[in-house]
């Protein structure tokens, strides 16, 4: 868990960092859907998707979700 919650951190810096690129918001995303915090994750897939994350618009298309 704690390993999780630093992931978190060092994704949130990457993203403070580098608003305009996918990867960190993927990557966070990532973490709060195996940490069961679904409102969370999707507001992250969804910022890479609109930023052109291929991964995350074929996870949100999966779920049926628009971003």
């Amino acid at each position: 868990m704690g390993e999780k919650n630093n992931a978190i951190n060092d994704f949130s810096k990457s993203i403070e960092i580098a608003p305009n690129r996918p990867w960190g918001y993927s990557k966070r995303g990532q973490i709060y859907l195996e940490l069961g915090q679904t409102e969370q994750a999707m507001s992250d897939y969804k910022a890479a998707a609109k930023l052109g994350d291929s991964g995350a618009q074929m996870f949100l298309k999966s779920k049926r979700i628009k971003w």
